[in-house]
């Protein structure tokens, strides 16, 4: 394939320009480290091709305490800027700010953007959820909010893991009919392995978790596998083992019988102050 001096001389313009372009936010930051200029060089030219405000940030946040110790990726630096433009919208109708300024490290990004879907990030799901029973092989996580309710159940066809309050039925059990939801999860799935394996709600009412007597039945309700297909305890045992399952279901009906005020209660009081808060609208596959 031949090049014509035409397109050699762009080709050429274009990388001195690149090229330009993030050396000179290296040096107007004094950025020194070979390795943090390279992370520059790549972030400006193709695919990223992000532009000298973008640069300057990234530049900011690694001369930055919290840049410093990082050991992120620049890919997921990049993904993390790129996540904002993509939801701007969504945040600020979350009532966020869209202005990349805003933010000193990709992980305030990546909370608001979360926030603003509907999700609760990694680094929040412990204040927003309980964890009453861990393994080396299982999870027994007790959501509080809708948020968490979503990230745990990512995955699942659960009504109260889909990302939106229009369709999310978690604060109508919780609340209307005083349900206590605890979500069971695999830690380390395999590939072969679906939800109705690695998932299961095992809710409460009145302190008793309402099985489905039989296969095929309770599909939608708050005892269910990742599919949302009823379950009965006799398959429950089957799937998690009946040593484990016999412990889960005692530890699940002790908890929820202790008689306390669930901690939802504390997030539905949040909502009614700032009804912004309860509004998301989806704008990703629901059932992601």
């Amino acid at each position: 394939m031949k090049i014509t001096k035409r397109q050699l001389s762009l080709l050429i313009e274009q990388y001195l320009l690149n090229e330009a372009v993030h050396d000179k936010v290296a040096a107007q930051l004094r950025i020194t480290d070979p390795d943090k200029i390279e992370q520059l060089r790549i972030a400006s030219e193709i695919p990223h091709r992000l532009q000298k405000p973008e640069l300057i940030w990234i530049g900011n946040y690694f001369i930055s305490p919290a840049g410093i110790q990082s050991k992120e990726k620049i890919e997921d630096i990049i993904a993390s800027i790129k996540s904002l433009k993509q939801n701007r919208a969504a945040i600020e109708r979350k009532g966020g700010s869209a202005n990349l300024e805003d933010y000193s490290t990709p992980r305030e990004i990546d909370v608001a953007v979360a926030s603003a879907r509907g999700y609760a990030h990694e680094t929040q799901l412990n204040d927003q959820a309980n964890i009453a029973y861990e393994d080396n092989n299982w999870i027994l996580w007790v959501p509080h909010t809708r948020e968490a309710s979503c990230t745990i159940g990512r995955g699942t066809n659960w009504c109260t893991s889909i990302p939106g309050a229009g369709n999310n039925l978690f604060y109508n059990y919780v609340i209307g009919e005083r349900a206590i939801l605890f979500y069971l999860v695999k830690k380390n799935p395999t590939e072969g392995d679906s939800p109705e394996t690695t998932h299961f709600s095992l809710g409460t009412v009145g302190g008793k978790i309402p099985f489905a007597k039989k296969e095929g039945e309770g599909g939608g309700s708050i005892v269910v596998d990742g599919a949302n297909h009823g379950l009965t305890r006799q398959r429950f045992e089957s799937l998690v083992g009946q040593d484990l399952a016999d412990h889960l279901i005692s530890l699940i009906e002790n908890y929820a019988n202790k008689g306390y005020q669930h901690p939802s209660s504390s997030k539905i009081f949040e909502m009614l102050r700032n009804p912004a808060l309860y509004v998301v609208r989806c704008e990703v596959n629901l059932l992601m």
